[in-house]
């Protein structure tokens, strides 16, 4: 029975957080949820060319996929001591 009502109060805890969470972006950033952050690059050579333009503002395009959601032509770059 305590395993039962434990189990309960987790699913209860766990929408009402999710409820509780006014924008899209408070549920991606909570420290509750482990998300599946994807990145696919079309071009063979992606880390050749996001090494090459480290110090240049440019954007190497690719596929952004988060828990199964994809955002097509994202763009992704490397940013402070990424090198």
């Amino acid at each position: 029975m305590r395993q039962f009502l434990f189990l309960v109060f987790s699913i209860v805890s766990a929408g009402l957080h999710l409820a509780t969470a006014q924008t899209a972006g408070q549920q991606l950033w909570s420290q509750a949820v482990v998300h599946d952050v994807y990145l696919q690059f079309h071009q063979l050579s992606y880390l050749d060319t996001l090494s090459t333009n480290y110090t240049a503002d440019v954007y190497t395009v690719c596929d952004l996929t988060i828990d199964g959601q994809v955002l097509s032509n994202s763009g992704a770059k490397y940013k402070g001591n990424s090198l």
